[in-house]
């Protein structure tokens, strides 16, 4: 399964993959940051990889893949692939929206009870 993120700069010049979701059960963002060891751009034309910060990338398995356009690519690895362990986990709450109706937190979004039901909030 491949994870949707995007390349971030730590500091030192090194880079890392960004992941952020929502719990399904709670009203709580979370964001992972894993290290990565290597990476390389490759492509049709002239590309640094310092231009895919901030540029969405994808992650399977340990290695990074990120699209810069023009035919060219950002590839890169985390130091163990898969086993590699986060660097940071940041957990942040997400305040329920406000609304004259009643509220609810449902599969990873909050919903507002409506005379159609329960609806995006």
């Amino acid at each position: 399964m491949a994870l949707q993120g995007k390349i971030i700069a730590l500091e030192h010049s090194k880079f890392g993959f960004e992941y952020v979701t929502t719990d399904y059960n709670k009203p709580e963002r979370i964001r992972q940051v894993w290290p990565i060891a290597s990476l390389k751009s490759e492509g049709m034309s002239y590309c640094r990889v310092d231009e895919a910060i901030g540029k969405p990338a994808s992650i399977t398995d340990g290695r990074v893949s990120c699209y810069l356009g023009n035919g060219n690519w950002v590839r890169g690895e985390l130091s163990n692939l898969g086993q590699t362990a986060s660097l940071s986990i940041e957990i942040t709450p997400i305040p329920c929206p406000k609304c004259r109706r009643e509220t609810r937190w449902h599969n990873g979004a909050w919903q507002k009870l409506m005379k159609k039901g329960w609806v995006p909030a």
